[in-house]
């Protein structure tokens, strides 16, 4: 390619700008898309603290109303447990419609004694287990946090109960965390609510018989909340997309993330009644926003993209432009205008591709009697005579030589890598070459042949060429001699 050079330029002008042009388009979709996905992840938190807190509310008010009875309290505190459910559990059947999970009520000794979601196992030591359980008993106050248990995960509302100003034992009123779900669904209805737990806290507590409840998510130490799972009626191919997201992140922060250009998940960190993290509330929205935003960038970068090629093409093509301007002008510089042969001005460039020290030789060429030529034919005639002189010699001159119109009617050429015996031989083809170019008038040329050992003697040796021309033009012209 003969403008490399401009198209290198162009092309590396035209990367630098597509890297630098992509990275500030990108840079603004990413901040718009950041200050999204954390408006959603404000919103979605501050949704789900409520809907805790309107859990937290009820089971408040079921306590006060249905648990702080004084015949319950009594059955409590004699424990009659079939007395007790009876009070109760038409109340509970209920309150699960609403959301309600666990109706536990534990004796001083963290005893279970009546579980109304498993009424027939009870007895058990809930010592070590239930943390809300003992500081409900060290405090005689009410806790709310959430907790796993032995069955079942959910949101605590744990309270102590008297008879008669004497500690009889505790109730526990809990939600599970498809009952936040359930209240979520109502604002957000096309959005997937789950519950993961942390797979060494499930295997811990469990009972062994009740972990048919949790499912394992692949390649994470996290379980899936069954009912949960199956209450919510998760799609297979969302389930999918969660599963395989949930083994790429830190579940252990509150997180927002793009997925697909089409989904936020977000992760909310749920720590127990201790403090310690135990799991995440998983929220995974459809959100066409996203998707918009996403091709629009596309669409951008892709607009930008073409008018970089463009700017590219148009860049190129100036600079080729520049460069064939400026080739014209060194042309015109270096170059006779008459017979396009180089000018003596163009001697220097060519000597400086030489290399140092080498040989060459040179040719003095002069056409005999030019002014009386030009006297007897006119000076349109002898143009047409140094056109034709100048395209006999060129036939003669290699690739590497030089020839150039030395001024008037001298010629000189330059030929490097030859012996004084060759290029005693290329003058002489030369000479006879010129005399045959017209039978009906008469041109001849005398020509004077050295060799040079250095270019750095070069206006010596054109003297010495000069000389050997002028010995050629005082025997009679149209002859070689050299020097």
């Amino acid at each position: 390619m003969r403008y490399k050079r401009e198209f290198f330029i162009s092309f590396v002008l035209f990367v630098i700008g597509t890297i630098i042009f992509g990275m500030i388009i990108y840079a603004d979709y990413k901040n718009k898309k950041d200050i999204y996905l954390q408006t959603i992840l404000h919103d979605q938190e501050k949704f789900y603290l409520i809907s805790k807190e309107n859990l937290h509310a009820l089971a408040d008010l079921i306590f006060k109303e249905l648990i702080d009875d004084k015949d319950v309290k009594r059955a409590f505190a004699t424990r009659d447990r079939k007395q007790l459910y009876t009070l109760l559990n038409d109340d509970y059947i209920y309150l699960k419609k609403l959301g309600l999970r666990q109706l536990h009520f534990h004796l001083p000794d963290l005893t279970s004694f009546l579980r109304f979601h498993r009424p027939n196992i009870y007895g058990d030591s809930l010592a070590g287990v239930r943390y809300s359980i003992e500081e409900v008993k060290k405090r005689k106050q009410e806790l709310h946090c959430f907790e796993e248990g032995r069955i079942f995960s959910g949101f605590r509302n744990v309270y102590p109960v008297f008879y008669h100003s004497r500690y009889i034992g505790s109730v526990e009123i809990s939600f599970s965390p498809y009952a936040v779900a359930k209240i979520l669904k109502k604002y957000f209805p096309k959005t997937i609510f789950a519950l993961i737990l942390k797979k060494e806290i499930v295997d811990k507590k469990v009972f062994t018989h009740e972990k048919r409840n949790y499912i394992a998510i692949p390649h994470t130490g996290y379980y899936w909340d069954k009912n949960f799972l199956n209450k919510i009626k998760i799609a297979p191919k969302d389930r999918k997309i969660l599963e395989r997201e949930l083994a790429k992140i830190d579940l252990t922060k509150e997180q927002i993330v793009d997925v697909d250009h089409y989904h936020a998940l977000l992760t909310l960190p749920i720590r127990n009644c201790q403090g310690e993290y135990v799991g995440d509330f998983i929220i995974l929205q459809h959100n066409r926003f996203l998707t918009r935003l996403y091709y629009l960038f596309i669409k951008y970068y892709l607009l930008g993209f073409v008018l970089l090629i463009a700017l590219f093409f148009v860049f190129f093509l100036y600079l080729k432009q520049s460069h064939i301007y400026i080739d014209t002008l060194k042309d015109a510089a270096l170059k006779d205008s008459l017979t396009h042969l180089f000018n003596r001005r163009a001697l220097k460039s060519f000597l400086k591709t030489l290399k140092p020290n080498s040989r060459f030789g040179i040719i003095f060429c002069d056409i005999d009697h030019f002014k009386n030529f030009n006297d007897r034919y006119g000076h349109d005639k002898g143009d047409e005579v140094l056109q034709e002189v100048a395209k006999t010699l060129s036939k003669f001159v290699r690739k590497d030589d030089f020839l150039a119109r030395w001024g008037g009617e001298e010629f000189l050429i330059v030929l490097p890598n030859i012996s004084l015996e060759d290029l005693k031989n290329r003058a002489e083809k030369m000479r006879q070459a010129i005399e045959n170019i017209s039978k009906d008038i008469p041109v001849t040329c005398s020509f004077g042949v050295t060799v040079c050992e250095d270019a750095s003697h070069i206006d010596e040796c054109i003297k010495r060429a000069d000389e050997a021309l002028y010995r050629a033009k005082e025997k009679g012209r149209n002859r070689v001699e050299v020097i």
